[in-house]
């Protein structure tokens, strides 16, 4: 199954084994990026094929090293008949719901090897004190606001706890991080007892 790769991604490279189908050995020799025939294709979701085709434009490139810098339609032999492979960041684009990445040589067979995942934690062990940690730790600043005077969102909720706001006139003012940027406001009743409260201090 192939791993899950973000919209928008970039430089993405993925490995192959080669397997010789009339046989069904492993290709441990390896197949150049030159071999006539080869093609590297992706095609998105209900899109045309795009290829680069040797003796064509574009063709697919050489690879100088295993930890060359990606190079569009770069190919590479990296050993045991492990092939690596560069694909456009346009395969990846936004706009479509998948792609399929695969190389294609009459007489062989490419099948997809994704890495194993080098994980921060461990998905086996109970890591629920630390994912807890990392959420109460989380800066409210960061990642992207959302809410607005109709949509309601926790980090809405959270500013109200924890940044400035003031009362004036019958409208309580929430801010934002910055104690400075208006994140939303709400009609109040009756006179506060408290009408600013102020992080940063000041006013």
């Amino acid at each position: 199954m192939a791993r899950p790769i973000q919209a928008a991604a970039t430089d993405v490279t993925l490995y192959f084994l080669a397997v010789e189908i009339a046989t069904g050995a492993v290709v441990t020799a390896g197949i150049a990026y030159d071999a006539a025939g080869l093609e590297l294709a992706y095609t998105r979701l209900r899109e045309a094929t795009v290829k680069a085709v040797v003796g064509d434009t574009p063709a697919p490139a050489s690879l100088a090293s295993d930890t060359a810098t990606h190079t569009n339609w770069g190919w590479r032999h990296v050993g045991n008949g492990l092939h690596r492979a560069d694909f456009p960041d346009e395969a990846f684009a936004s706009g479509s719901a998948g792609v399929v990445c695969m190389p294609k040589l009459t007489g062989y067979q490419f099948i997809q090897v994704d890495p194993n995942l080098i994980m921060a934690v461990d998905p086996v062990a109970d890591n629920s004190a630390e994912l807890a940690d990392a959420f109460l730790d989380r800066n409210l600043a960061t990642g992207t606001d959302s809410g607005s005077s109709t949509v309601r969102t926790v980090r809405q909720a959270l500013r109200a706890l924890r940044n400035r706001f003031t009362v004036s006139g019958g409208t309580a003012t929430f801010y934002k991080e910055d104690d400075a940027t208006v994140s939303h406001t709400a009609a109040v009743t009756g006179t506060p007892a408290v009408t600013e409260a102020n992080p940063a201090g000041g006013s």
